[in-house]
């Protein structure tokens, strides 16, 4: 019988190249999609943030960088390889002290309820196969006033970019991806994780369902991307 590799499998097996690879694959915009989450983060001092399915960190590289009210970000991850570069980029950037990092699911978060003031997740939600159980732990964990920012891959609506969107997905992402990497059985499975995650308006309703209120949709790069955000209770001024 052959054996199919687990989701944290396929990424172990790619982390070494995972961040040239999506330098490429992206042309490079994926750096200023993630570098633009710190924008939306609560407007408060001394944030402690979760950064789900952090990958190499790059999120959370970014957010320090960039938010001088940021206090710590935790970064969990199932892949043991993501971590080990997440380990060595966070102390080649001099942030140990404010990033730490462990081994951990979204799907069973090992944090007390209430604990952050923010939740981030990047490119990792499409990944997970329980994505309201997902929700609804990031709903547990987060404060009161606590806020999720979720950036994810996208269809385009407008039917010119779609065409174009899914060729380069099928030329660069499935295929050359899976050349580069050495590991095609992977980025095929990228392909296919990103071309079957729910359209926004289907997102946004397991968003709700989860308890989240004030949720608002950004779409980047002509919708091959869109950040989701989501208040754990209802803001003034926002309409959903």
């Amino acid at each position: 019988m052959v054996h199919e590799p687990t989701t944290t499998e396929l990424f172990n097996a790619i982390a070494p190249a995972y961040d040239r690879l999506n330098t490429v694959l992206s042309l490079g915009f994926h750096r200023f999609w993630k570098r633009s989450l710190h924008k939306f983060l609560p407007g408060y001092s001394d944030l402690y943030i979760l950064d789900a399915a952090t990958g190499t960190a790059d999120v959370a590289i970014e957010l320090i960088r960039h938010h001088p009210e940021i206090s710590m970000i935790t970064g969990i991850d199932p892949s043991d390889a993501m971590l080990k570069i997440a380990g060595a980029k966070v102390a080649k950037a001099g942030l140990s002290g404010r990033i730490e990092l462990q081994r951990g699911i979204a799907e069973n978060i090992p944090f007390a309820d209430r604990s952050f003031d923010a939740a981030t997740m990047s490119f990792g939600i499409r990944n997970i196969s329980d994505r309201i159980n997902a929700l609804n732990e990031m709903f547990r964990v987060l404060k009161a006033e606590g806020r999720l920012i979720i950036l994810e891959f996208s269809r385009p609506s407008q039917p010119f970019v779609y065409f174009f969107y899914k060729i380069y997905m099928q030329i660069f992402v499935k295929f050359l991806g899976g050349v580069l990497s050495g590991n095609r059985k992977a980025y095929d499975y990228l392909y296919r994780s990103v071309w079957n995650f729910p359209s926004r308006q289907e997102f946004c309703q397991m968003l709700a369902e989860a308890g989240f209120q004030s949720i608002r949709t950004i779409p980047v790069c002509l919708g091959v991307a869109t950040i989701y955000l989501a208040d754990k209770a209802q803001r003034k001024g926002t309409h959903g």
